[in-house]
């Protein structure tokens, strides 16, 4: 069998999308010496891109070919649409063809196709990209969805999304395929605790950030002085009262926003901190809460969508709209050194339930029933 996957994402970018494409291909090549696979890199500028992919990703497949076309993501964009089998010109044979998100190519009708979608915020929040882009989007998301043989959600939340603003499409065709987490976030007891509340996300408007600070400033005075609110992510989009709010805490240093940490300084700083909150307003996995939990931490996030189930019966849940709610869960928690041993115990459990070599036997499955019929 000839496997096709667009992996453009995997060298390109640091967030979630880039984190599944390159797991994936790492596990893929760990469990499939049999099959032959065909990657597509594309908007590459990069001179050193084969000397990361042979160091780094698809050297590891038995029979493997790189297919790198340095093309814009908008005429990347304007080829899907045509519909036309233009791409595959370059690629040529293969028997199934992965994109590994909407933004990702598929290649004309001349082969089966899987495609993985991770959300479904263009359809829940038209605004994050501007309405017209959002609409284009979730535009193509319907096509993509509706020709492909088979769609991996990565949670039951995303796929009751889908088939609600997709009924037309088949559920059964539609299967939940959780992610895992990079070994790099692991718990090392070597590293010193420090006096840290931390959040990992973009600093975006869903990420509910703007809650999370006010519900910090409601905090005893005793724990705001003791106790450093972290935000690490990248800036996202319509965020300016995110940081107008923070400023005042910000110019106390009681809360800190960090821009970029390779995974490594990440690693160092969840088993630093001393709880993980989360009240993201919706996810459609909810990698960060994994990745705390897999390094020890107590975690509190939102009962809505995907959270519970990542994090299971192993973390404190909040009404992620309600202030008073974030506030008085972080100070019960954060107040009692025996729960939050307790929480620390039950997340190393829960997370051992998620792995990238899940993922990737599952995805497999997938290829395998498509290509046997």
């Amino acid at each position: 069998m000839i496997i096709g996957l667009d992996a453009s994402r995997a060298i390109n970018e640091s967030a979630g999308i880039a984190r599944y494409n390159s797991n994936l291909i790492k596990n893929l090549a760990k469990i499939d010496r049999e099959n032959d696979y065909k990657f597509l890199f594309t908007y590459v500028r990069d001179k050193t891109i084969k000397k990361k992919l042979s160091s780094n990703l698809t050297s590891r497949f038995k029979n493997y070919k790189n297919i790198i076309l340095p093309i814009p993501g908008n005429i990347k964009e304007y080829l899907w649409g045509t519909r036309l089998p233009i791409l595959s010109m370059f690629i040529g044979k293969c028997d199934i063809w992965h994109a590994t998100s909407f933004f990702e190519a598929t290649i004309g009708d001349r082969m089966p196709q899987i495609v993985t979608i991770y959300d479904m915020t263009t359809f829940l929040f038209p605004d994050q990209r501007g309405g017209e882009v959002s609409q284009r989007l979730s535009q193509r998301t319907k096509e993509i969805v509706n020709r492909a043989a088979k769609v991996i959600s990565i949670s039951q939340s995303t796929k009751k999304d889908i088939i609600k603003f997709i009924p037309q499409v088949d559920p059964k065709k539609i299967v939940v395929i959780p992610l895992g987490f990079d070994e790099t976030f692991k718990k090392d007891t070597k590293i010193k605790k420090k006096n840290i509340i931390l959040f990992v996300g973009t600093v975006e408007p869903r990420k509910n950030l703007k809650r999370l600070i006010l519900a910090y400033n409601k905090l005893p005075e005793a724990i705001k002085l003791k106790y450093q609110l972290v935000i690490v992510g990248a800036s996202g989009w319509n965020n300016d009262d995110i940081y107008q709010t923070a400023k005042p805490l910000v110019d106390k240093k009681r809360i800190v926003f960090k821009d970029y940490l390779t995974d490594n300084q990440l690693q160092k700083l969840y088993n630093e901190s001393k709880i993980f909150v989360y009240p993201s307003i919706y996810e459609g996995f909810g990698l960060p809460v994994l990745e705390a939990m897999n390094c020890g931490l107590p975690v509190i996030t939102s009962n809505i969508s995907s959270l519970p189930e990542v994090a299971g019966d192993a973390a404190f849940y909040v009404n992620p709209l309600s202030v008073k709610d974030i506030t008085n869960t972080i100070n019960k928690l954060i107040s009692n050194e025996k729960l939050m041993i307790q929480l620390s115990k039950k997340s190393l459990k829960q997370a051992k339930k998620f792995s990238w070599e899940r993922c990737a036997k599952e995805t497999l499955n997938i290829y395998r029933s498509i290509y046997h019929g």
